[in-house]
């Protein structure tokens, strides 16, 4: 958790402490809310933001009413729809993990974008911060397309929209509240929901620790 609170810090400091200031968030708990919501893998050598390419959001959003073409290109499990997920740039070649590397999350996009692609883009999770494209107006887009050229233009745009995605339209959702309180378990639950939120409390409290660890320590 600390290596975290590290990247996130050393390459967003400077507009974390702007967000703080802005949102009356905490510094450091906006700090551990960026370090969890950070993918894990960083772009190298290329302009393009890091995502992850829904295959079961892909299907709900255009393969069921297309399934010989989705068929043809991808695959999931059906005993757990986030599982498994395959694709292959044409029906002669060998399956591959979508999941495996960056490389791989944008071959199987640019694939599921030659059949459809506001579908593609509303099934991926865009950029650094990891927000759904299907969210992009709360993010604070007009389009899902406008939110994915922020993205590729800026990382700085991916770490707003993450906090405009939380604060909502009017930036006075509960989440952003309980995120002023400092509730971290309220915070949790809206925002991953009930299912998930031990997991985010826990991970957001290590993280709020391991950054005032640093601040003592410096």
């Amino acid at each position: 958790r600390v290596r975290r609170v590290v990247a996130a810090w050393n390459e967003y400091g400077w507009l974390l402490l702007r967000l703080s200031t802005v949102t009356g968030v905490d510094l450091a708990l906006a700090t551990a809310v960026l370090a969890t919501q950070l993918a894990p893998r960083t772009r190298r050598g290329d302009r393009r933001p890091p995502i992850r390419f829904e295959v079961h959001a892909f299907y709900r959003a255009w393969g069921a009413q297309h399934t010989a073409q989705f068929d043809r290109y991808f695959r999931f499990s059906q005993a757990g729809p986030w599982q498994k997920h395959a694709w292959r740039p044409a029906p002669e070649q060998a399956w591959q993990d979508v999941h495996g590397s960056l490389r791989s999350e944008w071959g199987a996009f640019e694939q599921a974008a030659l059949l459809d692609r506001e579908a593609a883009l509303l099934a991926t999770s865009l950029g650094a911060t990891q927000i759904m494209g299907f969210n992009y107006a709360l993010a604070g887009f007009d389009s899902v397309g406008q939110m994915l050229d922020a993205f590729i233009a800026s990382p700085r745009y991916q770490v707003l929209a993450l906090f405009d995605l939380i604060g909502g339209p009017p930036g006075d959702s509960r989440a952003m509240n309980a995120l002023r309180r400092g509730d971290v378990d309220a915070f949790a639950a809206l925002y991953n929901g009930a299912a998930q939120a031990a997991q985010l409390a826990a991970q957001l409290h290590e993280a709020v620790d391991a950054y005032r660890q640093l601040v003592r320590a410096a």
